[in-house]
């Protein structure tokens, strides 16, 4: 996702086109990502064609919100315009299979590990502006 320098404990993301139904859906707090009406993949990063087939018949479509840690790195020296450190990066693995990267909060970061069960939260950065954290699951994945 593309950032901007409008800050509060971070840069939020700026307006590109193929990503408005993503953050739009994140405003309302609701999880919808890309799915392929072609071959069924879930994808996320947005974009135009189907990264497993090549399709471009994509619709938006709500997703659980719930997944699993499948990588993560802590980070004690934020890059300039993050404030709080330190902090969770992971790729998280959603229950349809696609993976994103965000951040997981609710938790000391020592507790987190691979394979950790996470439901979205969401971080309502400014009036326009909401992204999806992920938190330990109190459901399990």
């Amino acid at each position: 996702m593309t950032l901007k320098t409008e800050y509060r404990n971070g840069p939020v993301p700026c307006d590109v086109p193929v990503e408005r139904p993503y953050w739009e859906s994140c405003r309302e707090h609701v999880m919808r990502i890309q799915a392929c009406d072609a071959c069924g993949n879930y994808r996320f990063y947005p974009g135009y064609v189907c990264d497993r087939c090549g399709s471009t018949a994509l619709t938006w479509t709500p997703v659980s919100g719930r997944g699993e840690v499948h990588t993560f790195s802590i980070v004690h020296r934020p890059a300039a315009g993050f404030a709080d450190s330190p902090y969770a990066w992971a790729l998280i693995e959603l229950e349809e299979g696609a993976v994103m990267a965000s951040n997981v909060v609710g938790c000391p970061v020592e507790d987190i590990h691979i394979g950790m069960a996470v439901e979205v939260v969401y971080d309502d950065l400014t009036a326009e502006w909401t992204v999806p954290r992920f938190r330990p699951s109190e459901k399990g994945a």
